[in-house]
């Protein structure tokens, strides 16, 4: 038999013990963690690796070089599932109740708005790199360009901003920490910033997603070369509007200092409808990667075809929504 288990599943001490306790009975083991870059704080794997079993671990990125992943004999990399997760979230009732009214639509074009500032950026967890950004932001005296969101206080120690929280229109607790609400500040920005998961890797998650689904110019504080990866996945980036030299610098600060001056000689007076058919063919490509289970993993698609009600994600839960949902 297969075993599968997921890193975010239930009752996971129970499955491993289980599957220590009928070793004879297993030819395979799945580990699914397709929505995160790797193996990193997932105290099982190595209990799971000592059966000496063919392992294959499922996880959300490109091939690169990740050291938490050495130890996997077999690694599927899905550098678009969180493509497919964001727009099941988009989809679902409750996140269209409130996007909607403010003319956010995954299922048809999005128009260009009219905007009063330059960006939009949202920040949750007080990642290093996000803290740096914010700080380089204000050191650019670049706050008053933007709406900003910064919901947590970090312990990076910052050299120009004195940091506080900030929050736009989402005050209410049950959206202040629901990714796939956006403010109703958001269409008000001329672009999005996106301070991405990581800084080191290539981790698309919802954050990138959304802009790309709602049809919003953006560009993203993350790893080295991560627009170059997103030309690789196929979608075509807004050099009218943005340098992208930035892109390729080794070191962080400098990196992101790059960006950030290169941000501050955008007018506001800059004509977005130039942008208009690259915005709708990313959106295209978005759904295509996010809904055609082609794109899926083959080991995913088996899993999801069996049933495994028990996993989180669960395969099955996610095609037979996709199947319902495309467009």
């Amino acid at each position: 038999m297969k075993f599968t288990i997921s890193r975010f599943g239930t009752d996971l001490e129970a499955q491993v013990s289980w599957a220590e306790q009928n070793v004879n009975l297993i030819t395979e083991i799945i580990i699914i963690a397709a929505n995160e870059i790797d193996d990193a704080g997932y105290e099982y794997s190595d209990r799971l690796l000592a059966l000496n079993k063919p392992t294959t671990i499922i996880v959300g990125s490109i091939k690169q070089d990740n050291p938490n992943l050495n130890k996997f004999p077999n690694v599927i990399y899905w550098p678009t599932y969180w493509l497919t997760e964001t727009f099941i979230r988009l989809s679902q009732p409750q996140n269209k109740k409130v996007n909607e009214p403010l003319c956010l639509f995954i299922d048809k074009p999005n128009d260009i708005k009219n905007f009063d500032k330059l960006y939009i950026i949202m920040n949750k967890a007080p990642k290093y790199h996000r803290a740096l950004f914010m700080d380089l932001l204000y050191k650019e005296d670049m706050f008053k360009d933007g709406y900003l969101i910064y919901r947590e206080l970090s312990a990076y120690k910052f050299k120009y901003w004195q940091q506080e929280v900030l929050l736009l229109d989402q005050k209410d607790s049950s959206q202040l920490f629901n990714q796939e609400i956006v403010p109703s500040e958001y269409n008000k920005a001329m672009f999005q910033i996106v301070p991405e998961t990581h800084e080191n890797f290539f981790f698309l998650t919802e954050k990138t997603s959304i802009p790309l689904f709602f049809e919003k110019p953006f560009v993203v504080v993350g790893c080295k070369n991560f627009h170059k990866h997103l030309s690789e996945l196929g979608f075509k980036l807004y050099d009218e509007l943005f340098d992208y030299s930035f892109d390729s610098i080794e070191d962080i600060n400098t990196r992101y200092e790059t960006l950030v001056k290169s941000i501050k000689t955008i007018s506001i007076n800059f004509d977005l409808n130039c942008l208009r058919n690259k915005l709708n063919f990313n959106k295209k490509v978005a759904i295509n990667l996010a809904t055609n289970i082609k794109n899926f993993p083959t080991v995913w698609n088996e899993i999801a075809s069996n049933r495994n009600l028990h996993l989180a994600p669960n395969p099955f839960f996610t095609n037979m929504h996709i199947k319902n949902e495309t467009v």
